[in-house]
């Protein structure tokens, strides 16, 4: 009997050509998603600057007390949709980073606002949240925020039920 030994092929090459094949749809993603906060940002935060003029000349507490407007939680939910999504999973519930709507985050959480702003813009070394200040301005985090807060809120009043 003889018999070939037929060489054994490596996997190695084909895992090399789909986490280069990942990255560059990652990097694709992330260049396209930033074109679109640059465009959708720039208009948005010069409407926001105004209505706040208006508010501030009305003196209008009622309006500055009652939370964010459902314009401003929508533009937060197109940029959490362009910016993290990938991350923190659909609503902010968490999947490759955390829940940004239950525990800490959550309503009633040890995390405010202040602190969240500081995460989002500044990143946490350590872990894979890097820094947004480059490519948000403090407003759209302000959107981000509130529709995460939002979120929070609507899943609260479910689990109450």
């Amino acid at each position: 009997m003889n018999s070939v030994v037929k060489p054994r092929k490596s996997l190695l090459p084909g895992l090399v050509i789909i986490i280069l094949l990942a990255m560059a749809v990652w990097l694709l993603l992330e260049e396209t998603s930033l074109a679109f906060d640059a465009s959708v940002g720039l208009e948005e935060n010069k409407k926001t600057a105004a209505a706040e003029k208006v508010n501030e000349a009305k003196g209008d507490e009622a309006a500055a007390n009652a939370g964010p407007s459902a314009e401003v939680i929508e533009k937060g939910k197109q940029l959490y949709g362009n910016t993290c999504l990938f991350c923190h999973g659909p609503k902010g519930v968490g999947a490759r980073a955390p829940s940004l709507i239950t525990g800490h985050w959550g309503p009633g959480g040890a995390n405010g606002d202040d602190y969240m702003m500081d995460v989002i813009m500044n990143g946490r070394p350590g872990t894979i949240m890097g820094s947004f200040k480059e490519s948000h301005s403090k407003e759209q985090v302000e959107a981000i925020i509130a529709y995460l807060r939002h979120e929070a809120k609507l899943l609260a009043e479910k689990k109450a039920e």
